[in-house]
């Protein structure tokens, strides 16, 4: 009886134990195909995502590349530009500026007409005039200078440092000699006396104490670049003696 229940005790452990096999068999089946499928999912996921990333790594890529050809050929093209734009025709150097004209030389009046003359030096200046024998001479402030014997004929002298100051000497020197009403005739750029000095001639009509005459303002530059101009002014009396005109002419053609 007893070995009888111990023979069904085992059977019945038997039974259990091979209902339970398949149970725990399919089980262990199931989580582990889940387990596989979760892993070959998320394999599938990273490959993807590795695809992914490599694919816009390449587009990237491929669109620099793009980038920097379309910017090379942007460079390029604007180099091109830069080289059709930058070609300047060759610029013509100016011509030279033709040198001046010379100035013409007035010849000294013979000096058979002022026999008899001394040189005297122009106040402040280094040039020297002649001074008609029998003339007589005067200095009126800023003014020196030698009226004819018979006082119809004038030449004085005075200097200035600027060219600006002509206007106002003569009009003070007209004052003091007694000449009005001037009216300028010529003008001439020339030079004089034995050592060619470059003078400025104004000529003109005027009156001379009173009386129609002819006037002359001469504005002489001295030599060595001396920047002081010595102004010289001329007046005459139509009635005067033309030997007198022809002495007043040789003084100021002879200055040295």
């Amino acid at each position: 009886m007893g070995g009888r229940r111990y023979l069904i005790s085992w059977i019945l452990m038997f039974l259990f134990l091979a209902g339970s096999i398949p149970v725990l068999s399919g089980c262990d089946q199931l989580g582990g195909s889940d387990s596989s499928k979760s892993s070959d999912e998320d394999d599938d996921d990273e490959k993807k995502k590795k695809k992914k990333k490599k694919k816009k790594k390449k587009d990237d890529d491929e669109e620099g590349d793009d980038g920097g050809e379309k910017k090379d050929e942007d460079d390029g093209d604007k180099q091109a530009d830069n080289d059709d734009g930058g070609d300047k025709p060759t610029e013509v150097p100016p011509a030279p500026a033709p040198p001046p004209t010379p100035l013409p030389v007035i010849d000294p009046a013979p000096k058979n007409v002022l026999k008899g003359a001394v040189y005297k030096r122009i106040r402040s200046t280094n040039v020297e005039v002649p001074v008609p024998a029998g003339w007589k001479e005067f200095n009126k402030g800023l003014y020196s200078g030698f009226t004819s014997p018979d006082g119809k004929v004038a030449i004085a002298f005075t200097t200035v440092t600027y060219k600006g100051e002509v206007a106002g000497r003569i009009q003070d020197v007209e004052r003091k000699l007694g000449i009005t009403n001037d009216k300028i005739t010529k003008q001439t750029d020339a030079q004089i006396g034995p050592n060619k000095l470059t003078a400025h001639i104004v000529d003109a009509t005027c009156n001379f104490n009173n009386k129609p005459g002819k006037l002359a303002y001469v504005i002489v530059q001295q030599k060595g670049g001396k920047r002081t101009l010595v102004l010289v002014i001329y007046a005459s009396q139509d009635d005067a003696q033309k030997s007198d005109d022809e002495t007043a002419h040789a003084a100021i053609l002879n200055l040295r």
